[in-house]
């Protein structure tokens, strides 16, 4: 995923604002975050064992206990316990066995599902200033599952995967919520892939 920090920067005027970075891999999203948001606070999530474990170290190594904390769910729009799925990329592992298929699956295990709305409320978090989503499949469950507190959302970055869930669906479920969609934070890209939404509520107190 990659987005125009420099502008999102701009829009972003909290001290120390919260993400959320769901399908964090690795943390590389997470830390470029810091890059320009020093005192952000993150809740990060990663069901992968093996890239969640390195993604601890990365945290250690750089003494960012303080800013942020992982969890090792998956999300989707309900709590459950589902079969996740692997092939050999671990970019490419999901609750969706239809997406990570496209490659032989090399393992099937159990993990424990969320919602954001019952992470919220269950964990008294902040909701969250921007919401990255990058899940492999799962991105309108994940939006589903966050209704509570979608609208006080600032902005939304959202990778989508074709045809198990395409921008038009994406644009469709936001369409009765307070996003619009922002292609100049956008990338350059040929195919609508990497998306960015802004609450019209920022975008009308950044007119002001």
């Amino acid at each position: 995923m990659f987005f125009n920090f420099r502008a999102i920067d701009k829009l972003i005027k909290k001290n120390e604002p919260v993400f959320f970075d769901l399908g964090a891999n690795c943390g590389f999203f997470s830390l470029r975050t810091l890059d320009f948001f020093p005192k952000a606070k993150i809740h990060a999530f990663e069901p992968q064992v093996k890239v969640n474990n390195k993604f601890k170290e990365n945290i250690r190594a750089n003494n960012l206990q303080n800013n942020i904390s992982l969890h090792q769910f998956a999300i989707a729009d309900r709590n459950s316990i589902s079969t996740f799925y692997e092939n050999r990329s671990p970019i490419s592992a999901s609750l969706s066995k239809e997406k990570v298929s496209r490659r032989t699956i090399r393992k099937k295990y159990p993990v424990e599902v969320i919602s954001l709305n019952w992470f919220v409320e269950e964990f008294s978090v902040p909701s969250p200033d921007i919401l990255k989503i990058d899940v492999e499949g799962s991105e309108l469950d994940v939006l589903k599952g966050s209704t509570d507190f979608l609208n006080e959302i600032s902005i939304l970055l959202i990778e989508v995967h074709p045809p198990i869930c395409t921008a038009d669906q994406i644009v469709d479920f936001l369409h009765s919520f307070a996003f619009e969609r922002n292609k100049r934070l956008e990338r350059s890209q040929k195919e609508d892939q990497d998306l960015v939404f802004v609450n019209r509520r920022l975008l009308n107190s950044a007119s002001n």
